[in-house]
């Protein structure tokens, strides 16, 4: 059985550690780890993406309630073309949507407002039961040709027993 330890973590660091957990499952390069070590950071992995879903929630949720505010009405907004890109690379037309001059400074302050929530949520702590291992370990058994970076290297440490 694993060791467990509670560890504080600010969200920005939960969403990273995600996203490089869902990579290494994804290109297969965990399974260059032990199985207790695979435990241990898929027992781990539960609580850390509750984390990460909770923020993509909360983030898409502000979005779009800006969007609705902003886009999905003739009040602030006025249809316009948009020049875009289509698969070939060429330039093509299609219809959008663009603020009224006479709501720029508030649509503005609004995305200054959005961003801000969002940075202010990014730097939250949160308290998280980590199942731990001994990288150290882990590490001495890869092979010169693991397909693990020293980057990754340093984001498995978050699992290191020897923190605890």
């Amino acid at each position: 059985m694993s060791k467990t330890m509670n560890k504080t973590l600010q969200t920005i660091e939960v969403l990273n550690i995600v996203a490089f957990l869902d990579d290494a499952i994804k290109t297969k390069k965990i399974d260059e780890l032990s199985i207790k070590a695979r435990w241990a950071i898929k027992k781990s992995l539960k609580e850390l993406a509750e984390i990460d879903s909770k923020f993509k929630e909360f983030k898409e949720e502000l979005e779009s309630n800006f969007k609705d505010s902003y886009f999905m009405n003739d009040e602030k907004s006025e249809p316009t073309k948009l020049t875009q890109k289509d698969e070939n690379g060429q330039d093509i037309e299609v219809d959008g949507r663009k603020v009224k001059a006479e709501f720029m400074a508030e649509y503005n302050q609004a995305l200054e407002d959005m961003n801000a929530k969002l940075r202010e949520v990014l730097f939250d702590e949160n308290d998280v039961a980590i199942n731990v291992f001994d990288v150290d370990s882990e590490i001495d058994k890869l092979s010169d040709d693991s397909q693990f970076t020293f980057e990754d290297l340093e984001m498995l440490s978050i699992f290191d027993k020897e923190d605890a």
